[in-house]
């Protein structure tokens, strides 16, 4: 009877010690499958910044750019202005 349960618990502890080895190289994948996927999302979120970068320089060079044009439409205004009310004061 007693090598029954000896054999029982041996076949018990070889087959738990099996799966759990199993189980363990299966989370090893998984976690360097994970590991693979957060460098490659990484890497398009550096990409991404690039691009987004690229673009809003030329947008701010631009808003530049008008702003600039509306001042200096505003001066030509202003000397204009002060050359019509002087006519109009002659």
């Amino acid at each position: 009877m007693a090598d029954i349960v000896r054999m029982a618990l041996t076949f018990a502890i070889v087959s738990l010690t099996i799966v759990f080895i199993f189980l363990g190289v299966q989370m090893y994948k998984i976690l360097g499958e994970g590991k693979k996927s957060v460098e490659k999302m990484n890497k398009m979120l550096d990409d991404m910044g690039i691009i987004t970068g690229s673009i809003a320089k030329p947008i701010a060079d631009a808003s530049g750019f008008f702003e600039g044009l509306h001042k200096g439409m505003k001066f030509v205004g202003s000397i204009f202005g002060k050359e019509k009310t002087q006519k109009k004061e002659e």
